[in-house]
């Protein structure tokens, strides 16, 4: 059996803010992380998991809510 979630991968980083964002695959017991090239502080990545789309655009940066989408579309594209 095998689950996937997405996560911040802690495991190396024990004196940084920020982790890599990465897949983890869980297979028999045993987890692999795939890194997914971002990193993100815990409250940042709270901020976009509760993201609802409500708000105003800050300039030209993507928003919070713009992330969980495009997040969502990467996970997707390896669960399906």
């Amino acid at each position: 059996m095998c689950s996937i979630s997405m996560v911040l991968d802690v495991r190396h980083s024990k004196d940084k803010a920020d982790h890599p964002l990465s897949l983890c695959f869980s297979i028999n017991r045993k987890r692999i992380y795939h890194s997914l090239g971002e990193r993100y502080t815990h409250e940042e990545l709270a901020r976009i998991f509760y993201a609802t789309g409500q708000g105003e655009r800050k300039g030209d940066s993507e928003t919070n809510f713009e992330k969980k989408q495009r997040l969502e579309g990467v996970f997707d594209s390896y669960v399906k």
